[in-house]
């Protein structure tokens, strides 16, 4: 995961939007921008496996860069997601 962290961080700069601690929007945004994974894909329904497992990084990352981001708030922001699936998702990657 720490090679992905650092391209966000170099993709939030060139962005302009590179505070101390990014948003969870805009870690979306940069991470959607990133993998060519679109911010809908990654925040809908779809259970397909590529899609998955990218939406998966992403909330281990977002956790990562922002640790007081509660499972909670990250699946209110990636579409509705219950907390347990959030942490599920981060153990996975981790």
């Amino acid at each position: 995961m720490g090679p992905a962290i650092l391209s966000v961080s170099n993709l939030l700069k060139e962005m302009g939007t590179a505070p101390k601690k990014p948003s969870v929007d805009a870690l979306i945004r940069a991470y959607a921008k990133l993998t060519g994974v679109s911010v809908e894909d990654l925040c809908g329904k779809s259970q397909a496996s590529g899609i998955v497992h990218y939406r998966h990084e992403l909330m281990c990352l977002i956790r990562r860069t922002d640790p007081t981001a509660s499972y909670s708030l990250i699946g209110r922001f990636l579409g509705g997601r219950d907390m347990a699936t959030v942490h599920e998702a981060v153990a996975k990657v981790e």
